[in-house]
C-alpha cells in the first residue's frame, strides 16, 4: 500500500488501479516514499469531486469574507510547518534548503496576498454607458469560472501549487491539482493542511501522475472549465491541441530562453553576480534563468574570468546542508539532460570555461 495517496473530495484514497510509483531523493538515490499513481479513473473522480463542490454552491456560494478566512487558516498551517515542509521538499527536489525556506514564506505570502484580494475585488462594476436609445445600465459581474486544473512542474513545488490553488480558490472556484511525478510530495502535504484549515471537501484535490493519463484527462474533460499549466513549450503545445476540442480557457506558462546583457558601461561586479545568480539559482531549473549571456566585445575576456572564479566558489552539496548554496539536479533523467546540452554545445564549438563533469561530494 501506497505511502502516499491522491487527495479527492477530502479523502485519502488508494488508486483505481492500484498503481504507485516511487519518489526518489536526488541526493542520494534513495526513494523516500511510494506514491498512489492517479490515472484517467482517478483524474475523473477528482473532477467530479471538483464539480460536485463547485455546483452546490458549499465553496461558491459562501460570502468573500468567508473564504478570506479559510485561506488565512491555510496560511498559518503552512507557516506552522514551515521547517517541516522545507525539509521534505529539500528532500523530494534536491533544493538547497535555504531556497526551500524561502519558498515555504513565498507560500505563505501567497495565500495571504489571495485572501486580500477576495474581500478587495469588486464582485460587480458599474461602467458608464456611452451610447444608449433611452435608460440603461451597464455593468460587469464578476463570478468564478468553475473547476479549474492546475498542472505544475518540479522546480518549485509547494509554491507553484499556491499560485495554483490559492488565487483560484480565493475566487470561489474548486481545483483539481496534478503535481509533477518527481516532486508530489509538499503538494500532498499542503491539501491535507487545506483540510485541517476547514475548507470543504472537493474543493482542493491533489492528484499525483504522468501526462498521458492524469494529465491529459484534465485537458480534455468537459467538465474542467479552467486549465492552468507551468512546464515545458513542448507539453502546453499538447495541451492546446486537447484544450481545443471544448474551447476552455487556458493559461500556459511555458520555458523560456532568457539573455542577460552586459553593456561596456556596465558596473561588472553588479552585472556578473546577477549573471552568475541569473543562471546558477536553484541549480538553474527555472523558467527564466539566464541561459544566455550576451557580452560587449570589449569586456567578454574580464567576464569570463569572472564568471568562472565565482562559479568555482558556488558550494555544491547536500541540499539539507545550510552551507550548500546548489543541490542536486532533480533526476537522473534531467542529469542526463544537461550532460547532453554540455556536449552539444562542445561539439558545436563552445569552449567549456569550467566544470562540465558531475560534482564529487565528500
Amino acid at each position: 500500500m501506497a505511502d502516499k495517496k491522491l487527495f479527492i473530495g477530502g479523502e485519502w484514497l488508494d488508486s483505481e488501479d492500484g498503481k504507485e510509483f516511487a519518489t526518489i531523493d536526488p541526493s542520494t538515490g534513495e526513494p523516500i516514499a511510494s506514491v498512489s499513481q492517479a490515472g484517467r479513473a482517478d483524474a475523473e473522480k477528482a473532477i467530479a469531486a471538483a464539480r460536485a463542490a463547485f455546483d452546490d454552491g458549499r465553496w461558491s456560494g459562501l460570502k468573500p469574507e468567508k473564504r478570506a478566512g479559510f485561506l488565512l487558516e491555510v496560511a498559518e498551517g503552512i507557516k506552522e510547518r514551515g521547517a517541516e515542509l522545507a525539509e521534505l521538499e529539500s528532500r523530494d527536489s534536491g533544493g538547497a534548503i535555504r531556497k526551500t525556506k524561502g519558498d515555504i514564506g513565498g507560500a505563505v505570502h501567497t495565500f495571504r496576498t489571495a485572501a486580500a484580494l477576495a474581500t478587495e475585488v469588486p464582485l460587480q462594476e458599474t461602467l458608464p454607458v456611452t451610447v444608449a436609445p433611452g435608460p440603461s445600465l451597464n455593468y460587469v459581474r464578476h463570478e468564478p469560472i468553475g473547476v479549474c486544473a492546475g498542472i505544475i512542474p518540479w522546480n518549485f513545488p509547494l509554491l507553484m501549487a499556491a499560485w495554483k490553488i490559492a488565487p483560484a480558490i480565493a475566487a470561489g472556484n474548486t481545483v483539481v491539482l496534478k503535481p509533477s511525478e518527481n516532486t508530489p510530495l509538499t503538494a500532498l502535504d499542503l491539501a491535507q493542511i487545506t483540510k485541517d484549515a476547514g475548507i470543504p471537501d472537493g474543493v482542493v484535490n491533489v492528484i499525483p501522475g504522468f501526462g498521458p493519463g492524469a494529465g491529459e484527462t484534465l485537458v480534455s474533460s468537459m467538465e474542467v472549465d479552467k486549465v492552468a499549466f507551468t512546464g515545458s513549450t513542448g507539453t502546453g503545445r499538447r495541451i492546446l491541441q486537447l484544450a481545443s476540442s471544448n474551447i476552455k480557457k487556458v493559461t500556459l506558462e511555458l520555458g523560456g530562453k532568457s539573455a542577460n546583457i552586459i553593456c561596456d558601461d556596465a558596473d561588472l561586479s553588479l552585472a556578473v553576480d546577477g549573471a552568475l545568480w541569473a543562471i546558477y539559482y536553484n541549480s538553474g531549473q527555472v523558467c527564466n534563468a539566464g541561459s544566455r549571456l550576451l557580452v560587449h566585445r570589449s569586456l567578454h575576456d574580464e567576464v569570463v574570468d569572472r564568471m568562472v572564479a565565482k562559479a568555482e566558489r558556488i558550494t555544491v552539496g547536500a541540499p539539507l546542508d545550510k552551507r550548500t548554496a546548489m543541490g542536486p539536479i532533480v533526476s537522473r533523467t534531467q542529469l542526463e539532460t544537461v550532460e547532453r546540452y554540455v556536449t552539444i554545445g562542445q561539439e558545436e564549438g563552445a569552449k567549456l570555461a569550467t566544470g562540465g563533469e558531475r560534482v564529487a561530494v565528500a
